[in-house]
């Protein structure tokens, strides 16, 4: 998978926060890595990279195939955030943390619906 979560200082730094495109995931934001990494070249802070990228759209469709938001969990659970956090606590949801992004396996989600 080639979303990437970039803090915003190294995206400050590469000048280019309103040219990349941005997905709230969460309280986090995760840039393409094609658009950081095309950005980084022409800046010549980078070499190359990798163009056998998948395009955006085929990116965007793996994150929402595997992964759910908290928000969308706690609506197909019809749970708090308390309970929520007490099936983290209990390893019934499994918590992925990318940088401020957090990730939910969203199979665990429909297993417990």
């Amino acid at each position: 998978m080639t979303l990437l979560h970039v803090t915003r200082s190294a995206i400050g730094n590469l000048g280019a926060r309103k040219h990349l495109t941005q997905i709230q995931w969460g309280s986090g934001v995760l840039y393409f890595y094609e658009e950081v990494a095309k950005r980084a070249v022409s800046l010549g802070k980078m070499r190359h990279y990798n163009e056998n990228i998948p395009s955006k759209d085929k990116q965007l469709q793996f994150l929402n195939s595997y992964f759910i938001s908290k928000e969308k969990a706690l609506t197909l659970l019809n749970v708090s955030d308390n309970h929520f956090y007490y099936l983290i606590l209990r390893n019934k949801i499994t918590r992925l943390r990318k940088g401020s992004a957090i990730f939910y396996f969203r199979e665990e989600i429909y297993q417990l619906t």
